[in-house]
């Protein structure tokens, strides 16, 4: 019973910090991308 309480803690940590991971790329792309103006990337073609 102790040992599971212990899986069940470590899987929720592990749990969280991925989604905080996936989140913060997602937000991190999402930013690069709209940061280049659409005139710049047609000019730059």
């Amino acid at each position: 019973m102790v040992e599971m309480k212990k899986f069940q803690k470590k899987f929720s940590m592990i749990f969280t910090l991925t989604i905080i991971g996936i989140l913060g790329f997602s937000i991190t792309i999402s930013a690069t991308d709209s940061a280049i103006p659409e005139w710049i990337k047609n000019n730059a073609k």
